[in-house]
C-alpha cells in the first residue's frame, strides 16, 4: 500500500471518529432531555387553590342564588376587615359600591376576584389566605376543626367536674406559654402557682365557646382557631 492510501484511508477514519463522536454527543443530549421530560412529568403537581382548600376542610362558595346572603354577608365583613388587615384586600377593591349604581356591583366583583384566584397554584400563599377568608362557605372554628378530627373538650357550664383533669392541664399550660410570651391571646385569668379552680375551668370553657362560634370571614377567625386548637381541645392523634 503506497503511503497516499495509506493516508487517505487514516484521513477517513478520523472523521468516522469525529462522527460518531458528535452523533454520540446528540444521543446523549437526546436521552437526557428525555430524561429531565420524565423527571418534571413525574414530580407532583403543586395542587390549585381550590384544591388546597377542599384538603383543608373547606368548601368553595358557589355563585347559586341561593347563597346570596352569605356572599352579602362575607362582603359586609370584607370591607371592615381589610381597613386594619390590608394584606387580605383584592387588588383594586374596596368592596364599595360603584359609584351611579354602575355594574358590575360589589358583589359581582367579589366572585369574579375568587374566580380567579382559586384556579392559581397555591404555592401563592397571600391568595391563598385570602381564598380562605372571602371565597369559601362560612365555616365556624369547631365545625372546621372537627372536621379535621380534632378532639373539643366538653364545654358544658356547671359540670366543671367533667374532664377536670384535662381542663387543669390545659389552663397550666395557657399560663405557662403566657409567662413565657405575653403576646398570646387572652384565655383564662389565674395566678402564678395558684390552684386551677372550678371557676377557672368555667372561665375557660366559655372562653371555648366563644372561640368555637366565630365564623371564617370574622376580624378574629385565625386568633380564634389558633387558640380554640392550642387551649380547647387536642389534635388528631
Amino acid at each position: 500500500m503506497d503511503i497516499k492510501s495509506l493516508a487517505a484511508k487514516s484521513t477517513i477514519g478520523l472523521v468516522g471518529l469525529g462522527g460518531l463522536g458528535a452523533g454520540g454527543y446528540y444521543g446523549i443530549s437526546a436521552l437526557n432531555g428525555s430524561t429531565e421530560v420524565q423527571k418534571k412529568e413525574s414530580e407532583p403537581k403543586t395542587p390549585s387553590i381550590e384544591e388546597a382548600l377542599r384538603n383543608e376542610g373547606y368548601t368553595l362558595l358557589s355563585e347559586d342564588s341561593q347563597n346570596n346572603d352569605s356572599w352579602n354577608t362575607i362582603l359586609s365583613s370584607y370591607k371592615t376587615v381589610i381597613k386594619q388587615h390590608t394584606n387580605l384586600a383584592f387588588e383594586n377593591f374596596t368592596g364599595e359600591e360603584p359609584a351611579g349604581g354602575a355594574t358590575p356591583t360589589a358583589v359581582a366583583t367579589l366572585k369574579q376576584k375568587c374566580k380567579d384566584i382559586t384556579v392559581k397554584d397555591s404555592n401563592n400563599k397571600e391568595m391563598l389566605k385570602k381564598a380562605r377568608k372571602w371565597c369559601v362557605t362560612p365555616i365556624d372554628v369547631a365545625k372546621l376543626l372537627k372536621a379535621k378530627g380534632f378532639n373539643a373538650l366538653q364545654t358544658n357550664i356547671g359540670e366543671e367536674n367533667q374532664e377536670k383533669n384535662e381542663w387543669t392541664e390545659k389552663i397550666k399550660a395557657y399560663r405557662t406559654a403566657k409567662k413565657n410570651n405575653s403576646s398570646i391571646g387572652q384565655f383564662v385569668e389565674i395566678e402564678d402557682n395558684a390552684e386551677v379552680t372550678p371557676q377557672n375551668i368555667a372561665a375557660a370553657k366559655t372562653k371555648c365557646q366563644e372561640f368555637a362560634k366565630i365564623l371564617s370571614h370574622a376580624d378574629t377567625f385565625e386568633t380564634s382557631l389558633s387558640s380554640y386548637e392550642a387551649w380547647c381541645g387536642n389534635k388528631k392523634e
